[in-house]
């Protein structure tokens, strides 16, 4: 897969976490969160683009503020251990 492609995945994932956080000018929550339909979306759509892509890791964490409102982690991070991807999984910058 090219670096093209991959990076047209990643504006297409920002843009999706774009859309599900209100603007600013929004009363804030007591305590915010993500609907769960939108959560549900934002899941399906990670997991055919990681299908997609033959993406063997990918975490997501989209937060509001200091606020996590969803995150999740997908995939095995060292294949040759079988270790799956955590909060703690280190990516390296640019990784592909």
């Amino acid at each position: 897969m090219s670096l093209r492609s991959h990076r047209r995945a990643a504006l297409a994932l920002c843009a999706a976490l774009a859309a599900l956080v209100p603007p600013n000018g929004r009363p804030r929550a007591a305590s915010p969160s993500l609907a769960p339909a939108a959560g549900a979306e934002l899941d399906a759509f990670v997991t055919h683009e990681m299908r997609q892509k033959d993406l063997p890791a990918f975490s997501v964490a989209l937060v509001d503020d200091q606020h996590v409102l969803w995150s999740k982690d997908y995939g095995i991070a060292r294949g040759r251990d079988s270790v799956r991807t955590s909060p703690a999984t280190t990516y390296r910058a640019g990784q592909l």
